[in-house]
């Protein structure tokens, strides 16, 4: 039934998506055969990811990628012209009158702005880059550090392979990371479709204090079971609400959100002693909690900085950090846009990236009280 009402509403989204293509399309090209190209690009998102997943057809998943990349930007120009339209009528002005006369000079144009765009998106997708934050935990002067990598998203599928990720654990290498976090949707739906050998990946990297992983969405959308083994046959620790302790550091590993009996956060703090906590939630809607009980630094995924504008703007309208560095209170936030995308290999006003951490505290070897949360 949910999944009946999602697809309802994602077809009554495009129908209007297509009546505007329609209308945009006849008034600058006035051509019947609109009526039968411009319904087979409306709807053709949701056909492709039906099939595509029904079939478990990588080919139809690649091209319908590559296809809402530039779907993404077919809107964003059809609102635009439709909205100078509406301000045109009421100067007596016709835009699409204007550009029915200069139809080829408008369709070069498009095609040069689509082909611009598609080198820039496909630039931010595969140059990987690096954010580096210093974070303090005391006020006392610290006597320790801890370096910690942090990934996230990387959406394994047969459209993303694990050449990004065996990129980012060598530079993580060459950085002498410690320990290596990642944030959930490891995997994007079917491990049985990832091509690459990721445990023979991961083999050839050894970081003293290990990697771990927490669940996302994705690997719930994908069948949990075979996802959590093959996450751990890859030679990844997973984190379901369980608590790992190096030195004076608590790290909380979060399952997803959609494990709707996944434990509260103040329930695993009551198993916690020593002062020093960092909270590995996939979403980023649970940051309200870790400041609720003054966690020291909150790690998330799964907004992919919005990855094509303008919902990048969306993303952190809706969160309280949507991406990026924040300190909220006595909490610091990260939230990563993630080294992988969701079907489409493209990104705008967004970038893959990895994280490096180094987390100064003070470290005490007898246990402190136990922090106060906030009523």
């Amino acid at each position: 039934m949910r999944l009946f009402y999602f697809l309802s509403v994602i077809f009554f989204i495009l129908t209007i998506i297509t009546g505007i293509f329609m209308f945009i399309g006849y008034k600058i090209y006035p051509n019947k055969l609109l009526f039968f190209i411009v319904p087979t690009i409306g709807y053709f998102p949701l056909i492709g990811i039906i099939f595509g997943r029904l079939y478990k057809s990588s080919n139809l998943e690649i091209f319908t990628g590559h296809f809402l990349f530039y779907y993404n930007n077919m809107i964003l120009i059809s609102i635009f012209l439709l909205i100078v339209y509406l301000l045109g009528q009421t100067l007596n002005k016709d835009l699409f009158y204007f550009l029915s006369n200069k139809k080829k000079t408008f369709t070069l144009f498009t095609i040069l702005f689509f082909i611009i765009l598609a080198i820039i998106g496909r630039s931010n997708f595969t140059n990987i880059k690096k954010e580096y934050f210093n974070i303090s935990f005391d006020e006392e002067i610290p006597n320790s550090t801890l370096k910690l990598g942090f990934i996230s998203d990387l959406h394994l599928n047969s459209v993303f392979n694990g050449d990004s990720l065996d990129r980012v654990l060598e530079k993580m290498t060459d950085d002498k990371v410690d320990l290596v976090l990642i944030g959930g949707d490891f995997v994007d739906n079917d491990p049985y479709r990832i091509n690459d050998n990721i445990k023979k990946i991961i083999s050839k990297y050894n970081f003293p204090k290990g990697i771990y992983s927490i669940l996302g969405n994705h690997e719930y959308y994908g069948g949990i079971d075979r996802n959590i083994d093959f996450i751990k046959d890859s030679g990844i620790k997973l984190l379901r609400d369980d608590i790992l302790t190096i030195n004076n550091i608590n790290i909380i590993g979060r399952d997803d959100k959609t494990n709707i009996n996944r434990k509260n956060l103040k329930s695993l703090l009551n198993k916690i002693e020593d002062p020093h906590i960092i909270v590995l939630d996939h979403n980023p809607k649970s940051i309200k909690e870790s400041l609720k009980n003054n966690i020291d630094l909150h790690l998330g995924g799964h907004t992919h900085n919005g990855q094509l504008f303008p919902i990048n703007h969306l993303v952190n309208y809706l969160n309280l950090n949507g991406y990026g560095y924040k300190k909220i209170n006595k909490t610091h936030t990260i939230v990563s846009s993630g080294l992988g995308t969701w079907m489409i290999p493209y990104r705008i006003k967004s970038k893959s990236e990895y994280i490096i951490i180094d987390i100064d505290y003070f470290y005490n070897p007898i246990p402190k009280k136990k922090r106060a949360t906030h009523k």
